[in-house]
C-alpha cells in the first residue's frame, strides 16, 4: 500500500500530521512546529522513510516525530480497519493461516 505521513501547519504554530491512504487523509496527531521537522515531513515521505529512525540524521526532533507515528498508525488501522504497516499485514495473514 502506498501510504504517505506528511505534515501541515495548522492553528498556533503546530505541525499537524496525516496519513494519507489511497483516496483518503487521516489525521494522526500534532505537535510543536520545529522547522526541521516540517522540512522532512512537509512535501510527504512514505511509511518506511517515515520509521527509518537511520534517516533523521541524528536530529532529535526528527527523530522524536518518528517515535510517535507508529501507535498513531495503528490506531487508524484499528478505527478505521485497513492496513498501512507491514506488521499489521502479516499479523492479519497469519491469523487468516491459522483460521483456514
Amino acid at each position: 500500500m502506498n501510504a504517505i505521513i506528511d505534515c501541515r501547519t495548522v492553528a498556533n504554530g503546530r505541525l499537524g500530521f496525516y496519513l494519507s491512504c489511497r483516496d483518503w487523509s487521516y489525521y494522526l496527531f500534532s505537535q510543536a512546529y520545529d522547522p526541521s521537522v516540517y522540512s522532512y515531513f512537509g512535501n510527504g515521505v512514505s511509511i518506511d522513510r517515515s520509521i527509518d529512525a537511520s534517516r533523521c540524521k541524528r536530529n532529535h526532533a526528527v527523530l522524536q516525530a518518528m517515535r510517535k507515528l507508529p501507535a498513531h498508525i495503528r490506531y487508524i488501522e484499528k478505527e478505521y480497519g485497513i492496513v498501512v504497516l507491514r506488521q499489521t499485514a502479516r499479523k492479519l495473514a497469519e491469523s487468516a493461516r491459522r483460521a483456514s
